[in-house]
């Protein structure tokens, strides 16, 4: 029982997209000029996403490397 409680007192908040978060995602994005200066799937390239989370996370936002490059990828095919 003691498990489940501490359990829901872990619960993640779920941080939704907005139209200026995605500004502040591209921003930081063309600023690190990831796609210039590395290779994709290079080590270099994975160290430049954790900047970019890094620098959102300094902005009061909730994202791990990975949802970053996950919502620039969404963004990129529209």
């Amino acid at each position: 029982m003691m498990e489940a409680e501490n359990n829901e007192t872990k619960k993640k908040s779920i941080m939704v997209w907005t139209e200026s978060k995605d500004l502040s995602l591209l921003r930081t994005i063309a600023a690190e000029g990831i796609f210039v200066n590395t290779k994709a799937g290079s080590r270099e390239s994975g160290a430049a996403w954790l900047n970019v989370a890094s620098a959102l996370v300094a902005e009061s936002l909730t994202v791990t490397a990975r949802s970053v490059r996950d919502r620039y990828h969404i963004l990129a095919k529209k």
